[in-house]
């Protein structure tokens, strides 16, 4: 089964990532996310365990398999940020913070860190656990003499640490992923919000982006309004789908979803979801197929 919640011009984020490899989410390379420079990274995480006694992959952008690492933000088992880089897809570099995160476990809150390529200075932050993050530094600046970072063609990776030849994510985040944001730059870096915002998904996971599960089911979201396709990694042309409207949660949502093959892929299938009226909508559905 899988279920996923929507809302606006793709998912929505509140997504709860099971912590098994292979899940997480990929937002394809592009200019934008390969800086080289100073960086900023923003997210709002609520774990299962903040300390869960194995790492957890926050924002990166790395696949080690084939030497395409840039940058790799995230958890160590005890619940302590760390943040790895490489300035030529193979080579590491690595600052850890000074103390560990002591949120609750399940507990939403805002993280963050800096990376000053004029200082070599990286700063990991706290936002707090409010709807709006207010910002102080975590722990103390790590001296960590950071150069900067390669411009690797890894996805964007939200909720994982790194994948494996571009395709399968490991160490995953166990708990719920609200937002995530990339900045370019660092500015006065007295929060990690004054650079330059080249993406953010807060709320909306856009058209051509994907949602990948630990079993390989892939979610996509297609051009247009409303437009799904559900991936199974396997034939399920003899199969039989049945999809209805309403969020992986708790909540009802009214409206109307119809599943069909999907063309040219014997693995997929197309999910087309409409309001009440049969107008194209964005709207939250759960799909079961059976073989």
């Amino acid at each position: 089964m899988v279920g996923i919640p929507n809302r606006g011009a793709g998912f929505y984020l509140s997504a709860d990532i099971d912590g098994v490899d292979g899940s997480g989410f990929s937002v394809p390379t592009s200019a934008a996310l390969s800086i080289t420079g100073s960086l900023g990274l923003v997210a709002r995480i609520a774990p299962d365990s903040w300390s869960s006694g194995l790492q957890q992959g926050i924002i990166s952008k790395s696949s080690t398999d084939d030497n395409q690492r840039s940058y790799r933000w995230g958890l160590l088992t005890d619940g302590t940020p760390v943040l790895r880089w490489s300035t030529g897809g193979a080579n590491t570099g690595t600052a850890t913070a000074t103390a560990a995160h002591s949120f609750t476990p399940g507990q939403a809150a805002w993280v963050g860190v800096t990376c000053d390529t004029v200082s070599g200075n990286v700063k990991f932050w706290n936002g707090g656990t409010g709807v709006t993050p207010t910002w102080v530094q975590h722990g103390t600046t790590v001296a960590a003499a950071f150069p900067g970072s390669f411009a690797s063609t890894s996805p964007l990776l939200l909720g994982a640490g790194f994948v494996l030849s571009g395709v399968a994510m490991r160490e995953v985040l166990n708990g719920i992923l609200y937002s995530a944001a990339v900045y370019n730059g660092v500015g006065a870096n007295t929060s990690p919000v004054q650079g330059t915002k080249v993406f953010e998904v807060n709320g909306v996971f856009g058209p051509g982006n994907t949602f990948t599960s630990a079993t390989a089911h892939t979610v996509t979201k297609l051009g247009g309004v409303g437009n799904y396709q559900v991936d199974f990694g396997r034939n399920i042309t003899s199969c039989t789908a049945v999809a209805t409207i309403g969020p992986s949660g708790a909540g009802s949502a009214a409206g109307e979803v119809y599943v069909a093959d999907r063309s040219g892929n014997v693995e997929a299938v197309f999910v087309d979801t409409n309001d009440s009226a049969g107008a194209a909508a964005n709207l939250p559905f759960r799909l079961i197929v059976v073989c």
